[in-house]
This record gives C-alpha cells, structure tokens and sequence, in this order.
C-alpha cells in the first residue's frame, strides 16, 4: 500500500509489554533454559513438618492438619510427630507463647489477661 505510512513506534519500544524483571530479548514466562523447569524432589513427611516448623510454632494438632493428606502409610504421620515432639520441635508452651505475643500487640495485654 503505497502512501500510507506505517504505524509510529518508539524506538526500542517493545512489541509486547514486559512484566516484573523480564529482560530484553527474552519472551515472559521463560527461564533461562527456554521453558524446562527443575522439578523440586518430594519432600517426605519429616521434611514438611520441618518446613513448616520453621516458618512458626505449630501445635501438634495443627500439623496433623495440614500434614494428613501428605501421609503415604497409616501412622506415619503419628510417628513423625512423636519424634519430632521427643527432640523439642513441636512444644506446646511455646505455641501459647508466640500466640500470646501475636495477639498482645493488636489486643494490648490488658485484654488478653481477661
């Protein structure tokens, strides 16, 4: 088509829009080895609760929770959780202590002694 001049572009302007951290010359969505990712290994039972130890205090019935669908034998999951409980990862006093601690700093002390 002769005459018609073709749209206005900046210069260096992207054809498409880029989000957080992408680099030019690199499609979104892809790593640095064009589209194949690195499956994270499974992580076993011990290994969960341990994860989620780590983030915060859990009491022993808030991991049966969120650990049970992960259970592959029945009394897995007891099991791990004796032995987790016997080397003073899991610690109820310590769950009511960080709680209490959460809790006095939106509620005020006065409030959770009641």
């Amino acid at each position: 088509m002769e005459g018609v001049p073709a749209p206005a572009r900046r210069r260096g302007a992207a054809p498409f829009r880029r989000g957080r951290g992408a680099r030019r010359g690199r499609r979104p969505g892809r790593g640095r080895c064009g589209g194949a990712r690195r499956q994270r290994p499974t992580l076993s039972l011990k290994g969960r609760a341990l994860q989620l130890l780590s983030r915060r205090e859990h009491s022993r019935p808030e991991l049966e929770r969120k650990l049970a669908a992960h259970e592959t034998e029945p009394g897995e999951l007891a099991r791990v959780l004796d032995e987790l409980q016997a080397r003073g990862f899991i610690d109820e006093q310590r769950v009511i202590d960080s709680l209490l601690h959460q809790r006095a700093a939106r509620l005020g002390a006065s409030r959770l002694r009641q």
